[in-house]
Formats: C-alpha cells, structure tokens, sequence
C-alpha cells in the first residue's frame, strides 16, 4: 500500500517477485539451520492482491498455503474460491468469519468440500 493509503478502505498487493524474495530468504534460514518446516501463508480474496500468483515458487522448507478468503453468503465464498483456487500450486487454506459469512460453514462441511482445505482459520 501507499503511504496515503488507509488499511480497510483501500486492498493492499504484492508481486510475485517480492513473495519469492521472502519465501527464498526464510527458506534459506530454514535450511541453513536445520528448522522443521514453517508455515507460509500466501493471503488472497482478490485476484489483484497477488496479480502474478502462478510465478510464485514453492520453497523447500516452507509449507506455503494458499489462503482463500472471501465473506458473505456460501455462493459468495464459493464464486470467491473459484475465481482464486489454483490446483496443485500449493497447500490449500480457507478462511472463515464467524461475523461476516451468512450460514457459517461447521468443521464437518469443511471437511465434506471436494477440495478439502489442509489450513483452515476463523476469525
């Protein structure tokens, strides 16, 4: 974001660039130290917030999810997810609110999806 931007009125982007800068800088750490593998969740619920996603590089010692967002109604979580889902690039992960979605999927229909998320958060 810009420095005139305000967080919550305006969506902030990354390029793939700056995402694989980070991911190898953290991979390296890991490697270099002989860490278990860390989490690196790569945050979407609009197609411009990581315009170039399928440049993104996965990185050993990282378990990178691509964490879908996106709140309202089931059809609208679900348009959300069809527009950014992207098989076989990444862990898959899903978010959900327990204030803005209409009908709040339970653990059991999470699980029930044809693409069963490995990381799932609710905020």
């Amino acid at each position: 974001m810009a420095p005139d931007q305000v967080p919550g009125k305006v969506t902030g982007s990354v390029g793939a660039a700056e995402v694989n800068a980070v991911a190898t800088y953290l991979s390296g750490i890991v490697t270099a130290d002989n860490l278990p593998q860390k989490l690196f969740l790569l945050h979407q619920f609009k197609p411009a917030m990581i315009p170039d996603i399928a440049a993104v590089t996965p990185q050993p010692g990282l378990a990178m999810v691509h964490h879908l967002d996106g709140f309202g109604t089931r059809a609208e979580k679900g348009a959300t997810f069809d527009r950014l889902y992207r098989p076989g690039r990444f862990h898959l992960g899903y978010k959900l609110f327990y204030d803005e979605d209409v009908g709040l999927y339970t653990p059991p229909e999470i699980l029930a999806f044809p693409q069963v998320p490995d990381y799932v958060s609710y905020q």
